[in-house]
């Protein structure tokens, strides 16, 4: 006959197992494994302007879909970047890029501009149909906090 302490202290072992972990590579470079998530991912900072991330996403039929993304700072107040994504990320129907650019001003406020393009679906009840679009955002946040957002979804 078993011990039931055994079987507790086995339970007590799996809780104890990391899910995550995020090791140091290099100078600027990490590692990160998500079991729970199950991804990989990699982010490395390139001089003092430049961050560049890869993800790996194996919980999708899709496996080893992923995600990569680059980040520059042009100067201290502008930041621009792109994204392109794998059919399967997260789940992801489709592959979509996305590019993006934020300004921010003591005087003006913050302005964030982004670009997603990617096959997905637009339209409402029995209008549904697949495209191509572009998806426009342009927000733009005052130095006292108020903001104001813009749309636009144009099919390519």
């Amino acid at each position: 006959m078993s011990d039931p302490r055994f079987f507790r202290r086995y339970l007590e072992i799996l809780d104890e197992q990391p899910t995550s972990a995020t090791v140091n590579v290099g100078d600027n470079t990490t590692a990160t494994v998500d079991a729970a998530a199950k991804t990989i991912g990699m982010q490395t900072k390139v001089g003092d302007n430049l961050n560049l991330q890869a993800t790996q996403d194996f919980s999708t039929a899709k496996q080893g879909a992923g995600q990569i993304s680059a980040d520059y700072k042009v100067d201290p107040n502008t930041t621009v970047g792109a994204t392109a994504t794998q059919a399967g990320y997260k789940g992801q129907m489709t592959p979509t890029n996305q590019i993006r650019a934020s300004y921010n001003a003591p005087d003006v406020g913050k302005i964030d501009a982004q670009v997603d393009q990617g096959a997905m679906f637009q339209g409402a009840g029995k209008n549904i149909q697949q495209g191509n679009p572009a998806i426009t955002t342009a927000k733009v946040t005052n130095p006292q906090g108020q903001t104001a957002t813009y749309n636009t979804n144009r099919n390519l």
